[in-house]
């Protein structure tokens, strides 16, 4: 599934990072703006501005991760 999600993905001009861990999410206008990642062989940390983002992370690991906070009722 991942895979064909990747090729559509990089055909519509968009990357994925692979082996990066998320550990930032931030919200503009109530949408994802950049998302902060680890690489996990180097440790490096990175912000990579975005207009969509799809991520395999547990959901209340990425909500603990937006910012600004959301709403209680999240």
């Amino acid at each position: 599934m991942w895979t064909a999600a990747t090729g559509r993905c990089g055909k519509g001009g968009g990357k994925v990072k692979r082996r990066h861990r998320v550990t930032g999410v931030r919200l503009k206008n109530g949408r994802v703006a950049s998302v902060t990642v680890v690489n996990d062989k180097t440790g490096k940390s990175k912000n990579v501005r975005c207009d969509f983002f799809f991520s395999t992370m547990p959901v209340r690991e990425l909500v603990r991760g937006i910012t600004p906070e959301p709403p209680a009722n999240v």
